[in-house]
């Protein structure tokens, strides 16, 4: 299916995913929800207006159909994508190249009145936060203080550059526990709305601190050839697919056709960080899932992940999502 959509504030962004799932959306206060279980997808949106030009969105996609989205952004915005599950291809008009991002990754883009074409594959679900925010306010809320944002940022915030930007990246442990929490919010009203206002900065905060680290860091600049970059994807698929009896570096190099000091140095390029920082990453992110989306109790999960011991594994989650997990499955 080919769709071709129009956003540029929040009634036009839920008027064209209402038409695209073929739903209804209601509105309270701030946060408006669209939510479909029946036809086509499988589909779970919420959409929260923080302040005018500031807004938050957390989806939840099955897709049942192979999906072609071609988006027009009228306006200049800065778009800030986390991604839970899901791998999607994404492109920009008249920009060399395209994106595919998925599972643990994030994606940044300047996109001044420009048409963007994301590519959906069925068969996956797509859990993602995003925030939308206007280089404007986000001018306003850094009082100008640019000492230490990157030149190319710096320019799209004081609204001197008007030309596309776009970065992928890692996400963070830091950036996962800020997700649980907005995932898992505890408040409502307008306390719910300061709540997560200040997460989706503090979310921003952590995007910008990486940017920098990218910036400073020389091993951080392109090495990698295009079958390189495949076959570092192709390395993170199959850790994804074994969280419970994980290769060995030395067997996953091999089975992804690259040495070892090549999958290390290309993990950490391409996600920012080690081969098994990553796995970790995918493993409490499944253990976050298990805990919200089964009946199995702390000490099942940590076994089914490979911990003979449920205190290593307790602590380990505690320092990812900064709870314990009983607490955690609680909250859920």
């Amino acid at each position: 299916m080919n769709i071709r959509m129009s956003m540029d504030n929040r009634k036009e962004t839920i008027e064209a995913l209402a038409e695209l799932y073929c739903t209804s959306s209601y509105t309270e206060g701030f946060e408006t929800v669209l939510e479909a279980s029946e036809g086509i997808e499988k589909v779970s949106i919420r959409l929260f207006e923080l302040r005018s030009g500031f807004e938050l969105m957390i989806s939840s996609v099955e897709q049942r159909q192979n999906l072609i989205a071609n988006i027009e952004e009228k306006g200049s915005q800065l778009i800030i994508s986390f991604c839970l599950s899901g791998k999607m291809r994404v492109s920009f008009r008249d920009q060399k190249g395209d994106f595919v991002v998925g599972h643990g990754q994030n994606i940044l883009c300047f996109t001044p009145r420009s048409m963007c074409t994301t590519e959906y594959s069925s068969g996956q679900t797509y859990d993602y936060v995003n925030i939308r925010i206007k280089p404007r306010l986000l001018n306003a809320l850094m009082d100008g203080q640019f000492e230490q944002i990157p030149a190319d940022i710096h320019s799209i915030i004081d609204e001197s550059n008007k030309n596309y930007y776009g970065h992928i990246g890692s996400m963070t442990s830091s950036m996962h526990m800020v997700i649980q929490q907005i995932l898992n919010c505890p408040y409502l009203g307008v306390i719910k709305r300061m709540y997560l206002e200040s997460k989706a900065m503090e979310l921003i905060c952590h995007q910008l601190a990486q940017l920098v680290s990218k910036e400073t860091d020389p091993k951080s600049r392109p090495m990698l050839c295009p079958d390189d970059i495949e076959r570092i994807h192709y390395a993170r698929d199959i850790l994804i697919e074994n969280l419970q009896n994980p290769p060995t570096v030395y067997k996953l190099s091999r089975m992804a056709g690259l040495n070892e000091l090549k999958l290390q140095q290309g993990f950490r390029q391409i996600y920012g960080k080690t081969v098994f920082a990553y796995f970790r990453d995918c493993q409490f992110e499944e253990a976050s899932c298990l805990l919200k989306e089964s009946n199995m109790n702390v000490a099942e999960v940590a076994y089914k992940l490979g911990y003979s011991k449920v205190d290593n594994f307790a602590g380990s989650f505690k320092k990812i999502f900064g709870v314990s997990p009983g607490t955690y499955r609680r909250s859920v």
